[in-house]
């Protein structure tokens, strides 16, 4: 009986053992783009459970902020291409190491897309959108 015990706490060790040595090589897997929420992302969905009395006031546009607003531009970097919204536009372009192809910047064709392309796209609206309403400070702020 304890002969049993020792077999299987040695095939228990040995099977450990190969696991730990040739899993990873085994299970090696690309598991997909993985997407980060952001601050302010997170912050949009729950903002309405919380209490208006955590808000501060509302503050008024500075001329510096307004001049930012006009001069910058938000651009989403995704796999090997570049997103950004221009005049209502949402153009793409390839990129490398961060620095957009001017050549190759185009407008995103939304007719001929399926589901998954089209719910992707949808996602970066929203990021590309993301704190434009909120820009104030204050949370509760429609944009006013």
């Amino acid at each position: 009986m304890i002969a049993e015990y020792f077999i299987g706490f040695l095939v228990a060790i040995l099977m450990l053992i190969f696991f730990r040595l040739l899993g990873p090589r085994i299970i090696k897997g690309d598991y997909g783009t993985k997407i980060k929420y952001s601050q302010s992302h997170i912050h949009d969905i729950i903002r309405y459970n919380l209490p208006d009395e955590m808000f501060m006031p509302i503050k008024k546009p500075r001329q510096s902020s307004s001049h930012e607003k006009k001069a910058s531009l938000k651009v989403v970097f995704i796999d090997k291409e570049a997103y950004w919204i221009k005049e209502n536009v949402l153009f793409i372009a390839d990129h490398e190491g961060g620095i957009v192809k001017e050549g190759t910047a185009r407008r995103v064709d939304t007719i001929g897309m399926d589901r998954v392309q089209l719910e992707k796209v949808i996602y970066i609206v929203d990021i590309l959108n993301e704190g434009t309403q909120n820009d104030s400070g204050y949370t509760r702020d429609n944009g006013v």
